[in-house]
C-alpha cells in the first residue's frame, strides 16, 4: 500500500504542475498512467525476493521509456538490479544473441514493455522459465497468449472514455481521423464510430497495413479531418512515426491526439 501511495503522490504532483498548461487534457494523461500505477503495485511482491531483473522494451517510444524509468527507479531504491534491452537495437543475428541473454538463469524476473517485447519473450523463452510479466500492451489477448505470462497490465483505455475526454478537452473537434491497422484494432474503430456519433463527432478510418502506407494514408485524409487520433497500434507506434505524423499534421494545422 505504501508503494501505491508513493506513486500516486508523485503523479498528483506532476499533474498539478502541468494542469495550468494542459487544462482538461490532463485528465487523459492521468487516466493513461493508471495502468502503470497498478502494474507497479501488482508486480512489487515478485521483486521483493529478486536481485536481477531483465526489462525488454519494444522500442524508443516515450510512454515505454517513461514506464521503464519508473520501474527501474523504484527497483533501484530497493537494491534490485535491472538491465534494460531495447529490442529495436537487436536485428538479425543480434536478436538471437538477445534471446540467449534473456534465457540466462541469473534473471529472477523478466519484464516485457510493449507488444513486440512480449511477443519476443513468448517466442524465445521456454515454458519453464518464470516469472514473465508484461505492461503497456493494447488488447494483450490479441497479441500474446496471456497464459505464457505470470501477470501483466494492459494499456486498454476504453474507447468511450477516450472520446469523452477528447470531446471535453477539444470541443471544437468534430472529425477525428483514427490511424490504425485493421488487423489489430478494427474492433476499436467500430466502437469509436458508435461512441463518436453519441457525442456529435465522427471518426474517419486512416487504415494502414504497414509503416510504408502511412505517408499516402495521411495525405489522403488530412484535408477531411479536424485532428489525428493515435492509439498504441503495433503497426504505427514508434518514436519516428509519431514524430512524422505530428509534423505532417502541423503542416496542415491539425492537432494530433494520443
Amino acid at each position: 500500500m505504501l508503494l501505491i501511495k508513493q506513486i500516486k503522490s508523485s503523479l498528483k504532483e506532476s499533474a498539478r504542475s502541468s494542469s495550468a498548461r494542459a487544462g482538461p487534457l490532463i485528465s487523459i494523461i492521468r487516466f493513461a498512467l493508471l495502468p502503470i500505477i497498478f502494474f507497479f503495485a501488482l508486480i512489487y511482491p515478485l521483486f521483493a525476493l529478486a536481485s536481477d531483473v531483465a526489462v525488454i522494451v519494444s522500442g524508443s517510444v516515450r510512454p515505454y521509456l517513461e514506464a521503464v524509468d519508473g520501474l527501474t527507479d523504484i527497483l533501484s531504491a530497493k537494491d534490485v538490479k535491472t538491465e534494460v534491452f531495447d529490442l529495436e537495437r537487436y536485428k538479425g543475428g543480434l536478436k538471437k544473441k538477445l534471446s540467449e541473454v534473456v534465457r540466462d538463469s541469473k534473471w529472477h524476473v523478466r519484464v516485457a514493455v510493449g507488444p513486440n517485447a512480449a511477443i519476443f519473450l513468448e517466442e524465445e523463452l521456454p515454458e519453464n522459465i518464470t516469472p514473465i510479466l508484461y505492461t503497456m500492451i493494447l488488447n494483450p489477448d490479441r497479441v500474446i497468449k496471456e497464459e505464457a505470462f505470470n501477470c501483466g497490465v494492459s494499456l486498454d483505455i476504453p474507447v468511450e472514455i477516450q472520446l469523452d475526454l477528447i470531446s471535453r478537452a477539444f470541443p471544437g473537434i468534430r472529425r477525428l481521423g483514427l490511424l490504425y491497422d485493421p488487423v489489430h484494432n478494427n474492433n476499436f474503430f467500430e466502437k469509436g464510430i458508435k461512441k463518436a456519433g453519441e457525442l456529435g463527432m465522427r471518426v474517419y478510418a486512416i487504415k494502414v497495413s504497414a509503416k510504408n502506407d502511412i505517408p499516402s494514408a495521411l495525405a489522403a485524409s488530412l484535408d477531411k479531418i479536424d485532428a489525428i487520433w493515435m492509439i498504441p497500434d503495433r503497426t504505427v507506434i514508434s518514436e519516428s512515426i509519431v514524430g512524422y505524423v505530428i509534423k505532417e499534421a502541423l503542416l496542415k494545422k491539425k492537432p494530433t491526439i494520443g
